[in-house]
């Protein structure tokens, strides 16, 4: 992808520039790191972030994952547990009837439905650390109130 393309694809996520903020964008270093990398890596940056910087820090980490290199826990090519999303690697969610799953372990919500239980007799599940794609997987949804 050309840094005109960059250009074209950060305006149409985000919204039109002036020609001085084009002119200006085109001359910022993290293009040259973009450029390199595939298509849909940087797609997927700049769809994360509208900070250049944080966007090429996103695809640079992630670009592996988009050019098919295999994972390094199961060696496979596009590896569905590994694919990169805008989520921490490591979630919190407990047993429990709960659809959501939390950034920490310690989340005002998560504990909130945690004493909800409690009030009502019940006996709360306990809180687990999980890979995000097993959250993902089980159907769970971030939480509103730690991903907002």
């Amino acid at each position: 992808m050309t840094k005109a393309d960059i250009l074209d694809k950060w305006i149409e996520i985000h919204g039109l520039l002036t020609a001085e903020q084009r002119s200006s964008f085109l001359t910022k270093p993290e293009l040259d790191v973009l450029a390199w990398l595939p298509d849909a890596a940087v797609l997927y940056g700049l769809s994360r972030s509208p900070k250049l910087a944080e966007a090429a820090r996103l695809a640079q980490r992630d670009g592996w994952w988009f050019a098919g290199q295999a994972c390094e826990p199961d060696n496979i090519e596009w590896c569905a547990r590994c694919k990169p999303t805008g989520y921490p690697t490591t979630v919190y969610m407990t047993q429990g009837w709960s659809s959501a799953f939390h950034r920490s372990a310690t989340c005002n919500m998560l504990t909130a439905g945690q004493r909800f239980v409690a009030r009502r007799g019940g006996s709360p599940g306990a809180v687990e650390p999980v890979h995000i794609q097993v959250a993902l997987g089980s159907g769970r949804f971030p939480c509103q109130s730690c991903f907002r």
